[in-house]
């Protein structure tokens, strides 16, 4: 979670400490700009314990589009077909093959093959390089996403007005297979200041309105 937050998800403190047998309640808000579902799992970072993770799901409506209501449940079906390489398959497909009968639904609501295959899960996209170091501005660099899916994604970048970097285009569709540049800029208003930034890209199966509403449940 980018601590300036210009993410879609944001908390009001990044970091602090807890007293002993206390507790600290923290305060979350979700600023959506496109009509999606979201979804980014958080880590807190415990000196000398485990990390603590949290699942941050929201779902965005306008008056053209109205998504699916992503719930919790939803994601746990998700990582059991992501276990199975079933998630690389955009809806469509999977709603193809439960018709045909290459798949069926286990008693969790997961997917599962008919034919036993092992699968390893790999990502979905990638992005090279994963960081960009900008030694003086403004200047700009590139990025590249690579589709590792077999379905068309919709990428979605989150944009944010007063950061020193920007990225475009903030929206494209990619062909599965397939590679994609992007353009980074810094623009810093002062000089001899240090700025950093996460720039946040969500990825989304490009499907037509029917079979949207014939598959949302498919993949959670």
């Amino acid at each position: 979670m980018d601590p300036r937050g210009y993410g879609v998800f944001t908390v009001d403190q990044i970091s602090g400490t807890i007293a002993a047998n206390s507790s600290l309640t923290l305060h979350l808000r979700f600023r959506p700009h496109h009509s999606i579902a979201y979804h980014r799992r958080t880590a807190c970072l415990i000196l000398h314990r485990e990390p603590l993770f949290l699942d941050l799901i929201g779902t965005c409506h306008s008056e053209q589009l109205k998504p699916a209501i992503l719930c919790p449940r939803h994601l746990r079906v998700y990582r059991l077909n992501l276990l199975r390489g079933l998630t690389c398959y955009p809806p469509d497909i999977l709603s193809a093959m439960l018709d045909e009968h290459k798949l069926q639904l286990d008693e969790k609501g997961g997917l599962v093959l008919q034919e036993d295959t092992a699968f390893f899960p790999l990502p979905h996209v990638t992005v090279q390089p994963s960081e960009l170091t900008f030694y003086a501005g403004p200047a700009s660099q590139s990025v590249s996403i690579t589709n590792h899916t077999k379905g068309k994604l919709t990428l979605l970048w989150t944009p944010a007005s007063d950061s020193p970097f920007s990225i475009g285009p903030l929206s494209c569709d990619l062909s599965p297979l397939k590679s994609t540049d992007f353009r980074v800029t810094y623009t810093p208003r002062q000089h001899n200041i240090f700025h950093a930034a996460q720039l946040e890209c969500f990825a989304v199966y490009k499907v037509n309105r029917a079979s949207r509403e014939q598959c949302s449940s498919l993949t959670g």
